[in-house]
This record gives structure tokens, sequence and C-alpha cells, in this order.
């Protein structure tokens, strides 16, 4: 029982660990200038998709993944 909260727990700093390198290497990349108004933007310039990563629900540690439909001008 305390082996299975401490690897609940660990799983849970994982993912938030995981979440954060996430949101800071897209924070140091300059492609989210034309879509300001997500948090977190990654564009794939091959396929003109934007992917947003969005942190949902603090409670249960999940990730959202948002595609979205990208027109270049």
């Amino acid at each position: 029982m305390l082996f299975s909260k401490l690897f609940n727990f660990l799983k849970i700093v994982n993912y938030y660990l995981i979440f954060n390198l996430i949101i800071k290497e897209i924070n140091s990349m300059n492609v989210m200038q034309n879509t300001m108004q997500n948090p977190a933007n990654i564009q794939l310039l091959g396929n003109k998709k934007i992917y947003s990563a969005k942190f949902c629900s603090f409670k249960h540690w999940k990730f959202k993944i948002l595609q979205q439909n990208f027109n270049k001008n």
C-alpha cells in the first residue's frame, strides 16, 4: 500500500517535470509569434498545423493536446 502511494506520487512528479520541460522548450522557440493567444504552441511547419499543449486539470495531472488548423499568410 505504501509502495503504491509512493509510486503514484513519483508518477505525478514525473508528469509535472515533463510538463515544465515541454513548456520551457516551447517558450524558448520563436514560432509562437503568430499565435500568442495560446499559452503553449508548437508549430509544425511541414504539416501547417499547430499543436497546443495545455495543462487541463491540475487535480488529475492530465495533458490535453489540441490540434488546430494553421493557415500561413
